[in-house]
């Protein structure tokens, strides 16, 4: 891997690109992705009410591990980290002792985490060098590379779902070597992206905080 690096140790927000560490974690916790778990109506209106993002689960809805991991990386749903939290860990501060421990093992010093989905918080902080060990550590693990770099997702709970990479919707038409990548915002952490582009055999990181807008330059060619 290949990354260039401005400013990498300033204290971020760092939004939605939380959800990496949260996908995870939920991965290494759990032995079999076909496990199911049922969406309880005080998770989604918990969300609702603070108005995160949502990947469209309903409360009721049966659900796989495997559909929450594609809620949260590719739709950025609030309503899937929390149910992954319930899930693996029994509560969301006791899934959260989890992310900030991988942190310390991953040596994340300037990390923090505070929830699962990214919410802003003061003491929820990271910066762009640990977000670049944390996504190169992560895209070590299979499972995380195919649901990353995937552009969809098709799920039955009961009624189909389709969960679309919220990095591709965001960028229509996009023509690169891009082949995946998480998106965030709050008004505080401003634009985040943390992507994995391949040129010429290579690949390369590309994380973005605080942008006033999605725009990329190719990685230079070495």
């Amino acid at each position: 891997m290949y990354y260039t690096k401005k400013n990498a140790d300033a204290i971020i927000y760092p939004a939605s690109l939380t959800k990496i560490m949260t996908a995870i974690v939920a991965i290494e916790m759990t032995d079999n992705l076909q496990t199911q778990t049922i969406v309880e109506p005080q998770t989604i209106a918990n969300y609702t009410a603070q108005n995160a993002s949502m990947a469209g689960f309903q409360a009721g809805d049966f659900v796989t591990m495997e559909d929450l991991l594609y809620g949260t990386l590719l739709a950025s749903g609030a309503d899937a980290t929390g149910t992954l939290a319930d899930a693996v860990a029994g509560s969301e501060d006791k899934f959260v002792t989890l992310m900030n421990n991988k942190a310390q093992e991953l040596g994340m010093h300037d990390t923090h985490f505070v929830n699962t989905s990214g919410l802003h918080d003061e003491a929820h902080v990271s910066s762009v060098r640990d977000i670049s060990k944390l996504l190169q550590y992560a895209l070590e693990n299979p499972i995380f590379y195919q649901i990353f770099t995937s552009k969809s997702y098709t799920t039955y709970v009961p009624n189909q779902l389709i969960i679309t990479n919220s990095l591709f919707t965001k960028l229509p038409g996009l023509d690169s070597p891009i082949i995946g990548g998480k998106t965030g915002y709050t008004p505080e952490a401003g634009l985040c992206l943390a992507s994995i582009i391949e040129k010429e055999g290579k690949s390369f990181l590309f994380i973005t905080t605080n942008a006033p807008s999605y725009i990329w330059n190719p990685p230079p060619t070495y």
